[in-house]
């Protein structure tokens, strides 16, 4: 008997499906165009953050950079697949420090040409 996934509704696949799936290529060795998707994310939200505008679409933006390496690990891990979890985490990591990293270059930024005073901190 083949291992299956099941999700309610939705018919049972092979894990082969998932375990062989060429989007896990590309999320665990990510080309410049993956790279480039990420930093594109990170970059618009730290703008957004850092504009304060009224209503943010921040979350969305974290959601797009951050969602696929999670739910990646997630599978991984539920299917018992410690290696392409391990994987995914190298890739959300990544993709936490460019946010992190961009995060700090807009705020850095802004803080130098905007406002144009010394921090408080």
């Amino acid at each position: 008997m083949a291992h299956t996934t099941k999700v309610a509704g939705i018919p049972p696949k092979p894990l082969k499906d998932f375990v062989e799936n060429t989007e896990l290529a590309h999320l665990a060795s990510p080309e410049a165009k993956e790279v480039l998707f990420s930093v594109v994310g990170a970059w618009s939200g730290a703008v957004i953050m850092a504009s304060f505008r009224r209503h943010v679409i921040v979350g969305a933006l974290v959601a797009l950079v951050l969602m696929p390496a999670a739910a990646y690990q997630g599978m991984a891990l539920s299917i018992g697949r410690f290696d392409l979890a391990g994987e995914s985490v190298e890739r959300f990591t990544i993709d936490v420090a460019w946010m992190i990293g961009l995060g700090w270059l807009v705020s850095w930024l802004k803080q130098h040409t905007v406002h144009r005073r010394k921090s408080l901190v």
